[in-house]
């Protein structure tokens, strides 16, 4: 399955959003790129691989994501296999 990501902007312009399209049906399939307590939260409840990624939240906070990133060139194809391998 192929999908496309676009980089957008969030309801706050200093927090990126990540589109995907083609998103796979299964919940377990889909990762989830979030800067907020509130959206790792949601991903997580939907069943969703969850990356964070640092700025607006304190890092201690972020831990409940299943990978922390500080920039978005840290998601590579590599780091995307790797969390459909583990459990959710």
């Amino acid at each position: 399955m192929k999908l496309q990501l676009s980089l957008g902007l969030s309801p706050n312009p200093c927090s990126p959003r990540v589109e995907v399209r083609g998103s796979p049906p299964n919940p377990e399939l889909r990762k989830i790129i979030e800067d907020s307590i509130n959206g790792l939260q949601s991903g997580l409840a939907a069943g969703a691989h969850v990356i964070a990624i640092t700025g607006s939240v304190p890092v201690d906070k972020l831990s409940i994501a299943h990978r922390i990133v500080t920039h978005l060139d840290e998601i590579t194809n590599d780091v995307l296999e790797e969390l459909l391998q583990e459990d959710i």
